[in-house]
Order: structure tokens, then sequence, then C-alpha cells
């Protein structure tokens, strides 16, 4: 192995100063391995999440060539206020399409996250739709993956193939064409990030609320924030907090139905009709 030289301050007294890279401790090597290990194990668990994240992408890759269609005109062509020039908080007293609430002939649609979503897109890329279509592929890509890993913590205990299965019937079911392919989509999309989000929150709130109190009391208030952000994307965003009072009831303290889950888990692993009587019998 060659040996680096480099030459420090001289000579002194005619020996040459020689630099040799320290060679690895053992704390440092047992470091590396942890994190190496550590970065696998995080790979192993989320790569049905990435796996889902990809095929959505390449699923609807196709649009980023497509033109605005339909309601794209009037809420991105014609809305002062995606314009840099408009004032961003007036974005915040209009609704969808860029007309007053107080005005009657409003369509009382009041999403100003994902208003403001298109005023990044014209501020990066004016009115080019590729942005626009870039913008739905990846939330749409975004939202499978974590549809996925709720899956997988909450239904499927980690089971990587039923999660599998769940998500990618999640990012390919062709309800979602509509809101990926068409711009004006992105209300859900966005309002289905944040539901999941909330969502997510919640659970942890749950989970963790007996054994430390204050970090629990954060991800409550996160879930109500994120709930909050889910109904100013859209409208119906605000059923998150009813699903998240369903997820309390069923799942957590398994006062309703406390065998579905395990049945449809043992389904789609093709469990033994033996051990599917075990389910249905305790």
């Amino acid at each position: 192995m060659r040996v680096a030289k480099n030459e420090l301050g001289g000579k002194f007294g005619g020996r040459r100063l020689l630099w040799r890279p320290p060679s690895p401790t053992a704390s440092s090597v047992d470091a590396i391995v942890i994190n190496r290990s550590m970065v696998s194990d995080v790979v192993i668990k989320l790569w049905p999440c990435i796996i889902v994240s990809v095929v959505a992408a390449l699923l609807y890759i196709n649009t980023l060539k497509a033109d605005f269609a339909y309601d794209d005109s009037r809420a991105i062509k014609t809305n002062q206020d995606l314009w840099p020039s408009s004032n961003i908080w007036a974005l915040f007293r209009n609704d969808f399409w860029g007309t007053p609430l107080t005005h009657s002939g409003s369509h009382k649609s009041y999403r100003p996250l994902c208003v403001l979503s298109f005023r990044l897109n014209y501020y990066f890329g004016s009115l080019s739709p590729a942005g626009y279509h870039l913008g739905n592929l990846l939330l749409h890509s975004l939202v499978s993956g974590l549809f996925t890993y709720f899956a997988s913590s909450t239904m499927f205990d980690g089971d990587r193939r039923p999660t599998l299965v769940a998500g990618l019937l999640f990012a390919t079911h062709p309800i979602h064409t509509e809101a990926v392919a068409g711009v004006v989509g992105r209300a859900d999309i966005l309002s289905a990030l944040f539901f999941l989000l909330s969502l997510l929150s919640y659970k942890t709130y749950v989970q963790t609320r007996e054994k430390a109190v204050w970090p629990a009391c954060l991800y409550l208030y996160g879930s109500l924030a994120l709930a909050a952000s889910s109904l100013l994307s859209k409208e119906n965003g605000i059923t998150v907090l009813a699903v998240s009072a369903v997820y309390h009831i069923t799942l957590q303290h398994r006062m309703c139905c406390p065998s579905t889950f395990q049945l449809l888990s043992a389904v789609m692993t093709q469990v033994s009709p033996r051990k599917m009587s075990n389910f249905t019998t305790n």
C-alpha cells in the first residue's frame, strides 16, 4: 500500500516528515458497520413502499407530455392568484378559481394550499404544462408510498407480501386517473397526502401517549394541523378526523370486528384453512 507523503514545514534535522493516514480504530469500524446495517434494515423494511412509488410514477409518466384540459384553463391560465404580481394573501380570500368568496358567483370551493402549489409552479415554469403534470406525478408517487407504509404498519404488521399487493392496487387503480392526469386533480392528491400524514401522526400519538406525555401531545397537535392542511387542500379532507376516531375504536381498542384484518391478511398471505379457522374462533 502506497503511503501518501506530505512535507510539513520543510526538513527538520535532515529528516523529512512523512504523513501517514491514521489506521481506523475498532470503535470507528463498529460504527460504520452499525450504520450500514441500520441503512440496510431501513431499505428492507421500506422496499415495498419504494417499489410502489416507482410503479406509480412510471404509470403516469406519459402525462408529462400532456397539455391543460377542461377545468385546468380556468384554474390556472385565467386565475390571477397564480401571478407573482398579485398579492399572495388574496388566494386565502378567494375560492379555487380565483373568485372572491363574498362574490355571488363564487363556487365556494376553498382550497388555498392547492392554489399555493399552483402559484409555485407558475413562479418556476410560468404556464408550461409539464411542470404542473410533474407535480401531480410526484405527489401521486409519494401518496402511494405513504399508503403502502400505512398499510404495512397498521393492517399487515410488516408482512411485505400483502403490503406490496395493497400498495400496488392503490397505485394502479384507475380511479386515480383523473386526479393525476388532470392538473386540477392535485387538490385530491394533496388532500390525500395530508390525510395520510395526519392519520399516521394520530396513530403515533395513540401508541406513545402512555409512555411519554409531551412528545405524544406534539403528535396529537401535529395530527390536527395536518388535518387542517388536508381540509385546506380540498374540503373532504375533514373526514380524516372521523377516520382517526374509527381507527382508535376498531384497531387500537379492538372493540369492533377484531379479526377482520387478521382474516384479510390471512387471505392475502395464503394462510392454510386451519390457521384461518383459528382466527375465526379466537
